[in-house]
């Protein structure tokens, strides 16, 4: 059929990495659903702005629905607006004559090497706690249709990452939770986590670019001591030692089949 080796991979290649490297676990836990909800709910105690509660609202369902790093919402600093998502890369879907869906515009992000604009759908949550896209709909309100970065202040400078990391410590705080464990990428890894949990396959991980996709494969490689355990191989201290790889490798295989699936109908085609 003409089909290579299906342990060549990028998911199987980047398991594999990550049980070979002798570094230091990251310690990041995700940001759950639940626990967004919690975040948001927080910034009724920790913000007296109501302006700015809208916007951290809106920021922090932003980053968890949308896959979002927080580099591509806010900026480094306030002379570098053009770097992050802007205004008018945001448009409202409407079915039945109310919205249903935010479709947002990514153009600029880590690993798009073809300079490609990405887009990204997220559905109204009428049954959940905090809707994102409501929480855009209130935010944009509040904010108005100027051109420039969408997350910004009222003088349109755009909210900086050192703002956003000040006021999810804030609710984090509040809400009685380790600051050195969450942090602004724990919306992405939580978002990621929670698709797998929903029954997101390979395949469909593997149809988008690569900055989904990386995500993706941080989350399995979380589960990798459990899995590699789960196989009963009988070494120590299996995410540092390389020779638990090759008895490793015939079990992701078997666990993780899908991919194997999915790679060879990409390929087929």
């Amino acid at each position: 059929m003409g089909i290579g080796d299906p342990t060549k991979s990028f998911l199987i290649l980047k398991l594999l990495t990550a049980t070979s490297r002798n570094r230091v676990s990251d310690i990041r836990l995700p940001i759950s659903r639940p626990l967004l909800h919690q975040l948001v709910s927080s910034l009724c105690s920790t913000n007296s702005s109501a302006a700015q509660r809208k916007r951290y609202a809106a920021m922090f369902t932003t980053a968890f629905y949308g896959f979002f790093r927080i580099g591509e919402l806010a900026a480094k600093n306030v002379d570098s607006s053009g770097d992050v998502l802007q205004y008018d890369d945001l448009c409202f879907i409407s079915s039945n004559g109310s919205i249903s869906m935010a479709k947002l515009t990514i153009r600029k992000f880590k690993h798009n090497t073809a300079n490609k604009a990405f887009e990204i759908l997220i559905a109204r949550e009428n049954s959940v706690l905090v809707c994102p896209v409501q929480t855009l709909i209130d935010y944009c309100g509040m904010r108005g249709a100027a051109s420039g970065p969408l997350f910004c202040e009222s003088d349109l400078r755009p909210v900086t990452i050192s703002s956003f990391n000040t006021e999810l410590k804030r609710c984090l705080v509040f809400c009685g939770l380790d600051t050195s464990r969450y942090k602004s990428h724990s919306f992405r890894i939580g978002a990621a986590t929670h698709a797998s949990e929903q029954g997101f396959s390979d395949s469909q991980f593997a149809g988008n670019p690569m900055r989904l996709k990386r995500t993706y494969v941080q989350v399995l490689c979380r589960l990798m001591p459990k899995t590699i355990k789960a196989a009963n191989f009988d070494v120590p201290d299996l995410v540092q030692t390389r020779a638990a790889i090759s008895g490793a490798r015939e079990f992701i295989l078997s666990k993780y089949s899908s991919i194997v699936q999915s790679w060879a109908a990409i390929h087929a085609s």
